[in-house]
């Protein structure tokens, strides 16, 4: 029944059925059982890789959300994910995270093994929705950081300090 509805009006539907917008959480933690002696870091994050079941449904969802999505920070993230630049947000949970961001920027081999170390940075350029998680006292030492990161994503429309208290 579905497939003998017009084209447009499948669309309007694919589009009802999108997931809202999301905040994907980075975190930047100590790669290894015993945190204290490893030297190694592993960027994660906490967000399901595929945000939507339109990427599954039938042949024409996936060309559908991937309209909306792409493949995003392939090589930082322990795994990439799909993302809409547009609609959903990044937020770097800690001073870590936001100075790994940064030093990514000019140097992408700060990530360890990147696998499309050209890849990141230019996604980094599209990014609209930008978070940050700071202790009052951290805002300092990471203030350069920030505005590299602001500099760089040129399309950044919002940037939201969340405050320990």
């Amino acid at each position: 029944m579905f497939t003998k509805l017009p084209p447009e009006v499948r669309d309007k539907i694919w589009e009802v059925v999108l997931p809202a917008p999301r905040v994907v959480m980075i975190d930047w933690q100590m790669k290894g059982i015993n945190r204290a002696s490893s030297s190694e870091h592993l960027c994660i994050c906490n967000a399901n890789p595929i945000p939507t079941a339109l990427l599954h449904i039938c042949a024409r969802s996936p060309k559908f959300a991937l309209d909306r999505y792409e493949l995003a920070f392939v090589g930082p993230l322990e795994r990439p994910i799909y993302f809409d630049w547009e609609r959903d947000s990044v937020y770097l949970s800690n001073i870590l995270a936001i100075s790994a961001f940064s030093r990514g920027i000019n140097d992408v081999q700060c990530w360890g093994k990147v696998a499309h170390p050209q890849e990141w940075p230019q996604s980094l350029t599209k990014l609209q929705h930008l978070a940050f998680h700071l202790l009052p006292s951290e805002f300092e030492a990471v203030t350069e950081d920030i505005l590299l990161i602001a500099d760089f994503a040129k399309q950044l429309a919002t940037m939201t300090y969340v405050r320990y208290s």
